[in-house]
């Protein structure tokens, strides 16, 4: 007998005419998503949010989002009429069948296939080089657990230049005289086995790969009559433009989805293995880059333990899961700076400041909200927003998985409009990237709710196809042409054969990106930033060996942005 907490099959199927309906209104819907888009665009550029040039607005959320989604959220909204032309059209054709069972090779072929696009467009179009500092860092404190250590010191002399040779985001400790990264250990962790063996690049591809391979055996339980729900689950995610390209990255993100669709295929096998291991996996996804993200995914599980009053899962899950916090807060106060000789430290200055990222709502978060919700449908295939909408027509009729997975997407949305600030790098609605698996299963229940619409494959083989050949293409534009000058000035930095260089980055945009050691400094030439040298200082390098001072106007020939000191309009 089905468990219909676990495998309840989602059979809210409507009639041809309503089946239209509710295909006219998801349409609508879709369009007023590209017309607010197209509206947010105008806003951030009121504001001058959008500008490279403005040294208030130095965030490349917002820029990114003015430069490229203006025109494909123009696009959303002509397709979106299309498609509302074509459902009006449709009331008297003959319905799609799928009677014939699908390959059994389809899943891999499409998991395969989705990490060796995501492998090869890291050398092509990410130019295997790490744009944001939170990519850098991961590689950075991965090499300090290679060698055994949590912290790298920098040593006695090298410790008095520690303000000015920081990479941006890691944490130097001048009491320690040490460097670590400014994150939670287990991705870094995660990256170390690659690193050793000077494949890094390979973990993003393999946790895509691994992500789409996850997403089908979820479907397959959660709809096991239906032998093309755990394809439809798998082409939604191995399409999505957003998966592909942040596959190509070292961002945590493929990690996060990797793991919390790792941890939902446990849970859903509802037997002592699978249950048993579902918190450790928790463990892990809470303790990868940050504790946020896996506690609103697995909140509404949780909850539902404790309203079905199963006690005994409910104490095994929350002891565990106990224990993960407690290695948080263990990690969050070891790399935290020591206090300086004669001062006091502060234990709770991590969680204040954690805390201190939420504010009033106030006109960002209004703002944020507005460019990240957009972001979600905008990324991905038009027909994975379409059906996910369709699929909230009977929302309390989803299985209960899926409706604790919907839970956890509203949970997400919520806790970003508080969240103070942008999400600052990042490709499509990073902050989102975790949830993609409930995203696409959503949509699975949608595609099955509307097995009555006539001409259902016929939009969907037409938006996967737009999404393969013009979408993604012009989503590897955009990441191309934003790293290349930065990828171009490190190359440049990194030919320089002096041994030690002092960047000017502050007239640069993004400049403090720039300035980038190795946590052991073997990296010649090393590093500094001028901006935290003082005369004396430079003096010491002048006698340590030849200096070179690159300044702003040699890099921004390169193809890099200035940063003027001047007010947003």
């Amino acid at each position: 007998m089905i468990d219909p907490t676990k495998t309840a099959p989602f059979t809210a199927g409507v009639t041809r005419e309503a089946a239209q309906r509710v295909a006219i209104v998801c349409a609508v819907v879709m369009g007023c998503i590209g017309f607010l888009g197209y509206f947010v665009t105008d806003v951030v550029d009121r504001f001058g949010l959008g500008s490279q040039h403005h040294i208030s607005s130095n965030n490349i959320f917002y820029f990114l989002f003015f430069r490229f989604e203006r025109w494909t959220s123009v696009f959303s909204v002509a397709w979106s009429g299309f498609a509302l032309l074509y459902f009006l059209r449709q009331g008297s054709r003959t319905l799609d069948h799928s009677s014939k069972p699908p390959d059994r090779r389809l899943v891999p072929f499409l998991a395969v296939l989705a990490g060796l696009i995501a492998g090869i467009g890291t050398y092509t179009v990410c130019l295997n080089h790490p744009l944001a500092m939170d990519e850098y860092l991961t590689n950075f404190q991965a090499k300090i657990f290679l060698s055994g250590h949590v912290f790298a010191p920098l040593g006695e002399f090298w410790n008095q230049f520690g303000g000015a040779m920081t990479p941006a985001l890691a944490i130097w400790d001048p009491t320690r005289g040490t460097w670590t990264a400014n994150y939670l250990p287990v991705y870094a962790a995660m990256r170390t086995p690659f690193v050793a063996l000077g494949a890094e690049s390979l973990l993003n591809p393999l946790m895509t790969l691994g992500s789409v391979w996850l997403i089908a055996s979820i479907a397959r339980r959660l709809w096991p009559d239906d032998a093309w729900a755990p394809v439809m689950a798998g082409l939604f995610l191995a399409f999505s433009p957003q998966v592909l390209v942040t596959g190509m990255t070292a961002y945590s993100m493929p990690a996060h989805l990797f793991l919390n669709l790792l941890w939902l295929a446990l849970y859903l096998r509802d037997d002592r293995v699978g249950l048993g291991w579902a918190p450790w996996v928790g463990i892990a996804s809470m303790n990868l880059h940050q504790p946020n993200i896996h506690a609103i995914f697995v909140a509404p599980f949780l909850i539902r333990m404790v309203l079905e009053r199963r006690w005994g899962r409910s104490t095994y899950f929350a002891s565990i899961y106990l224990v993960g916090c407690a290695f948080c807060l263990y990690w969050m106060k070891l790399k935290a700076q020591l206090p300086a000789p004669g001062e006091t430290g502060d234990d709770l200055g991590q969680l204040k400041a954690i805390f201190g990222l939420f504010s009033q709502l106030g006109f960002r978060s209004w703002i944020n909200t507005g460019v990240l919700f957009p972001q979600i449908f905008l990324w991905q295939s038009w027909a994975v927003g379409f059906f996910a909408l369709a699929s909230l027509r009977r929302v309390r009729s989803l299985p209960k998985p899926l409706f604790d997975l919907f839970c956890g997407l509203v949970l997400c949305l919520l806790f970003y409009f508080l969240y103070g600030f942008g999400q600052g790098h990042g490709w499509g609605n990073r902050t989102f990237y975790p949830f993609l698996g409930g995203f696409c299963l959503l949509a699975v229940a949608g595609w099955k709710s509307l097995a009555s619409l006539p001409g259902r494959q016929t939009v969907l083989a037409a938006s996967l196809a737009i999404t393969l050949f013009l979408e993604f293409p012009y989503r590897c534009f955009e990441v191309y042409s934003v790293t290349e000058p930065f990828a171009t000035a490190d190359r440049y930095l990194r030919d320089i054969k002096d041994p030690l260089v002092i960047v000017d980055t502050v007239p640069i945009w993004y400049g403090q990106d720039l300035v980038r050691n190795d946590p052991f400094l073997t990296n010649t030439p090393k590093y500094f930033f001028a901006v935290a040298l003082d005369p004396a200082r430079i003096d010491a390098l002048s006698r340590m060996g030849k200096v070179r001072v690159v300044k702003a106007p040699e890099l921004l020939t390169l193809g890099l942005s200035d940063r003027r000191r001047e007010a947003p309009p």
